[in-house]
Order: structure tokens, then sequence, then C-alpha cells
């Protein structure tokens, strides 16, 4: 009987461990691949190119790191939406990269999202942790919900450029007592900082509003049928962004308010104040002048074609662009601007980075 016993619990032994290894197998499709920088504090997630290798820069984060976080390639395990920390504190989303080091938020003094450790907050981007990676409620969310156990992790202090520049951390007033004890980037519904103007990327957008229709009911001025869709985009230009955008042959385009706010926080001087591109013309500073020729040069091509063109200006150079009126807005491609004013774009899925 004894003899028996044994020769079954080794099979069922045998078992779990073929069980187990079929388990493993079934995840072979790692989206993403993850970078950190232990010197500069940043973060970038990589995603895969046509070969399979992780080689296309997808986002970026800044993040805290401390003397001791190891260098090496690790490979994420376990995940915890709430973990205790050193210090008898507390993280969300937290993520185990190896041994005790984790991504994880900022620290709270309870498993209570009003308790944030404001203070340790505002050091974001500096070396500051005990070892682990912290993040902004937003950023270790993402790779919370999208990283699965698995995902590559790889540490290291320096000797390479990072693809994408590092993102400004937001910094909270430790004066200000209703919001101070949250997470800017928090999306609880209960979040001080969601129900004022201070306009904040949320982790993930709770309804992605992708709307495909013809272009003719977009705007009377556009006649041709282009397909489009409407997509809300996270924007991230210096701080982080939520906009509408219309989505037509691979191009974005924000209304033009929406626009000079991403161009002025990344520090392009603009200077207009036709910041809904009526007309036929806008003149992004104070440099800019358009001859009666041009003017109606271009009011011409408009009367000939059934959408609308505007002529930018900005630094005594001038591009023609199209526009597409969407409620009651004039619709400008995002890059073209850019392009005009000398800042850089890089847009990963419906995620757009601007920087100078």
């Amino acid at each position: 009987m004894g003899i028996k016993k044994c020769v079954l619990i080794f099979f069922m032994f045998i078992m779990s461990i073929g069980s187990t290894c079929f388990v493993k197998a079934e995840i072979t499709d790692y989206p993403y691949s993850i970078d950190v920088d232990l010197l500069n504090n940043q973060v970038v997630v990589y995603s895969k190119d046509e070969t399979g290798e992780y080689t296309v820069p997808y986002k970026t984060f800044v993040c805290s790191v401390g003397e001791g976080t190891p260098e090496g390639e690790f490979y994420t395990t376990d995940k915890y939406e709430w973990r205790a920390l050193f210090g008898n504190v507390y993280g969300q989303y937290a993520t185990r990269i190896t041994g005790h080091i984790l991504f994880h938020s900022v620290p709270y003094l309870k498993t209570d999202k009003s308790t944030l450790e404001y203070e340790e907050y505002n050091k974001l981007g500096q070396t500051a942790s005990m070892g682990c990676i912290r993040l902004c409620v937003a950023d270790v969310k993402w790779i919370y919900d999208n990283c699965p156990s698995g995902t590559r992790v790889r540490m290291f202090k320096g000797g390479k450029a990072m693809p994408l520049p590092k993102p400004e951390a937001i910094k909270i007033d430790v004066n200000d007592i209703q919001k101070r004890g949250w997470d800017p980037t928090d999306p609880d519904e209960n979040n001080p900082w969601n129900s004022t103007e201070y306009n904040v990327k949320k982790s993930k957008p709770e309804s992605v509003e992708i709307v495909k229709e013809s272009a003719a009911k977009a705007s009377e001025e556009v006649l041709d049928k282009e397909e489009y869709e409407v997509k809300t985009v996270d924007v991230y230009a210096k701080w982080y962004y939520r906009a509408k955008a219309l989505y037509i042959n691979g191009e974005y385009y924000i209304s033009m308010p929406e626009i000079l706010d991403f161009l002025t926080a990344i520090g392009v001087d603009v200077n207009t104040q036709n910041i809904n591109g009526d007309g036929f013309t806008v003149l992004l500073d104070n440099t800019c002048t358009v001859s009666d020729d041009e003017l109606n040069k271009i009011i011409a091509e408009n009367s000939a074609q059934n959408k609308k063109s505007v002529l930018l200006c900005y630094g005594g150079n001038k591009i023609k662009t199209d526009v597409y009126n969407y409620e009651g807005k004039n619709m400008f491609n995002i890059g073209t601007v850019c392009y005009i004013t000398g800042c850089k774009t890089a847009i990963n899925g419906d995620e757009i980075n601007i920087y100078k």
C-alpha cells in the first residue's frame, strides 16, 4: 500500500510539472519590453518591429529608482493591486521585477488613495526609492494592465541614449490640502484632481470613442467622402493631455487652441489671436505677413475644391495645409503645425509625444 501511494504521489508530481510547463508555454507572445535607465530615472517601453524584435519606442515614463536598484535583465512575475512596502507604507499596482524589487506607485501611508506621500511624489525624476521603481499611478497602472508576467525588464546605468525625451514630472502643491493626498494621474472617480480644469492623462480611457463615418457629415465644407475616425488621444507635451482628434489618412487633426497649448507647454513662442483658424490664414507669431496675392491665390484654390485650405505662417515661413471643420472647430494636422514651428512628434498608436 505504501509503494502504491508513493507511485501515485510521484505520478501526480510529474503531471503537475507537465501541467505547469504547459501553462507557461501558452504565454509565448509578450507585446512589450521595458528598459529602465537608472542614472536618468527614465523608463522606456518598446514594442516589436516587423521582425519580432523589441526595437520600436512605444512609451516613456519618468520614475524614481534607488541607490540599491540592481542592474541586469529580469522577467516580471507577481502583480498586486496594493502591496506593503518597506517603511510601513503601501504601493498601488505593483509588478514584481526580481526579489523585492517592484514597479509600484509612489508610497501611501495606508491602502487609501487619499494618503499619498506627496513630498515623495515631488521627487519623481530623482533617485529616491529604497530600490524599487516608483512611477505615477497612470504609468504604473499601464504596466500592471498591459505587461503580462514574464515581460522582460532591462535595468542599466546609462551607456546609451534613450530614444524618447524624458517626461517632466508633475509637481504637487504641498499646501493644497484638498488635493495633495492624491496622485494627480489616478483615474479614480473620487480623485479631486479629476474634478478640476487641471488636464492630466488617464491611465486608460474609460471608453475610447472611435466612430467611422463619411467626412461629409463632419462639415459642409468637406464633401469628398473621405473616411475618418474620431479618436480620443493622449498627448504628452511636458504635461499629459487628452484631446479629441480626427484621424484621416494616417494623420491626426486637432483643434488649434489645443495645439497652441501643447506648443506653449514645450516652450514654442507662439503669438496669435486667430486661434480657431477662421479665414484662410493663421499667423502663429508677429513675424508673419501675407500678401494680397498669396491670400487671393488660396481663396481661389478653396473655391475650386470641396475642402478648406489654410496658409500657416511662423517665423517668416509659410505652408499650406488642409483643414477640416468638426463640431464648430477647425481641425489642423498636428504634424504640419509642429513642422513649421520647429518641434517634433512621435506617434505611437493613440499617443502623441510632442517635443523640441
